[in-house]
């Protein structure tokens, strides 16, 4: 005889719906943590596994800032859209306006995951845990690790590149220890 609490009939429906999991992938900019979730979500249908549903944080952050009206009136970032990557335009707006916009996309982004595991499906958050600002040799701290915790995480993976492509890619044209964008370095300087 098994003993139930209420009705019977509810914990085989809790049973049934199970929800999916949540993990947060983040990496510095340039690592791509989408491209490589799509090579894993291939690689998991290849397998007849489900698919990861993933939300891209950076990708509603742009969104939101094409949608906002300050960002529709600033001529900087209306002149920066022209480059190839909006999110380049995104990082020339100013602080408070970029944390809003950045929180705007993580509530939009939270909603996504908890709708996507709601109906039992896997879903990987994807965002870069820190932006350079392009007009200067600045990280934009616009993150709130604290915003996404409602999607109670089941880990964070963070994505880094092999160091000496950082490196090559720092002391390259415009990156930080290139000596014409930091005085400080020479051309010739070796940290390794």
């Amino acid at each position: 005889m098994q003993w139930h609490h209420g009705d019977p009939g509810m914990e085989s429906q809790k049973q049934a719906k199970k929800e999916g999991s949540v993990i947060i992938v983040a990496g510095a900019s340039g690592v791509k943590p989408t491209r490589v979730l799509s090579k894993f979500n291939d690689y998991l249908e290849r397998r007849n596994k489900s698919a990861v549903e993933v939300v891209d944080l950076e990708d509603l952050l742009v969104k939101h800032a094409l949608d906002d009206g300050v960002c529709k009136a600033s001529s900087t970032f209306q002149k920066e859209l022209e480059t190839d990557q909006p999110i380049i335009a995104v990082m020339t707006l100013p602080y408070p306006l970029l944390k809003r916009l950045w929180e705007d996309a993580a509530r939009e982004a939270c909603s996504q995951v908890e709708k996507a595991t709601g109906n039992g499906q896997d879903a990987a958050l994807v965002l870069h845990a820190v932006y350079f600002k392009p007009d200067s040799t600045e990280f934009v701290p616009i993150v709130d690790a604290r915003s996404l915790q409602k999607v109670k995480p089941r880990c964070v993976i963070h994505l880094i590149d092999d160091i000496y492509d950082v490196y090559e890619w720092l002391k390259g044209p415009d990156g930080v220890f290139n000596h014409t964008t930091y005085r400080d370095c020479s051309s010739n300087t070796e940290f390794f």
